[in-house]
């Protein structure tokens, strides 16, 4: 059961930065992908990033019972790297916190192509936020 609920959370979140990603209220005409122009990729695709975005709180550190979705806006630099991070979406200031250093720390993208040409792009991302248990 716990396996599942886990499958359900990552197939969610999936779904949902998709619908981030395509319908930041920051991405531009340019942004959306049309024909000749292709998104963002984290390395392994959407499977790893949603295994790099969850997050999980040690209660010792941060209180207890905090948990929920940060949600994250960054740019995807031409390079591939991430810069611009910013929470759009607060849960507490210690996790928003950890949430911003563990995307500024992502590894390079694939970067988003227009024309044949890497271009940036901005890119919003929630990061789940759970409870650890011992």
């Amino acid at each position: 059961m716990k396996h599942l609920i886990t499958i359900f959370m990552l197939l969610f979140a999936g779904a949902t930065i998709q619908c981030y990603a395509h319908q930041s209220h920051h991405c531009s005409q340019d942004s959306v992908p049309k024909k000749g122009r292709v998104m963002p990729e984290f390395p392994g695709g959407p499977k790893a990033m949603m295994e790099y975005l969850v997050v999980y709180v040690s209660a010792d550190t941060h209180g207890g019972g905090i948990r929920g979705r940060v949600v994250i806006e960054c740019m995807i630099q031409p390079d591939g790297s991430v810069s611009d991070v910013k929470v759009i979406r607060k849960v507490d200031p210690r996790v928003d916190a950890e949430a911003v250093k563990l995307v500024e720390n992502m590894p390079r993208w694939s970067p988003a192509m227009k024309d044949g040409q890497a271009v940036a792009m901005p890119y919003t991302l929630p990061v789940m936020i759970r409870e650890k248990r011992d």
